[in-house]
């Protein structure tokens, strides 16, 4: 369940801390872990992983490693380039979300294409 990942990745950090570092309420972080409501908006989701370090694929839907070093990224970096995740189109939106559902290990290979190609 997704409000299990969010408590074990957050260890013993407080909601507070992980609000802040967010940009979202304490009350907001209370209901995503209690699973009081599932609206946990993908910029809201890599920054969450990104302060957290943990993979947002895992951190989102179980899937994937928990650990962002163990597939040699972190897609909430990648995210990240933005410099305001607001300003994200509807349709980057839903290619991070697609993205999401990869397993790890395509994700990585991806990665290394994309970096191979950009050499060129």
């Amino acid at each position: 369940m997704l409000g299990d990942r969010i408590k074990k990745a957050r260890g013993k950090l407080s909601q507070e801390l992980v609000a802040k570092a967010v940009g979202v309420t304490r009350e907001s972080v209370s209901q995503w872990e209690n699973g009081t409501t599932k609206d946990l908006k993908i910029q809201n989701l890599f920054k969450l992983a990104k302060f957290l370090k943990k993979n947002a694929e895992w951190l989102g839907t179980g899937d994937g490693l928990e650990e962002p070093e163990a597939i040699g990224f972190h897609a909430a970096e990648t995210a990240g380039e933005y410099q305001n995740l607001k300003d994200l189109t509807d349709d980057a939106i839903k290619a991070a979300r697609e993205w999401m559902k990869l397993p790890a290990a395509l994700q990585k290979h991806i990665f290394d294409m994309m970096a191979i190609l950009n050499k060129k």
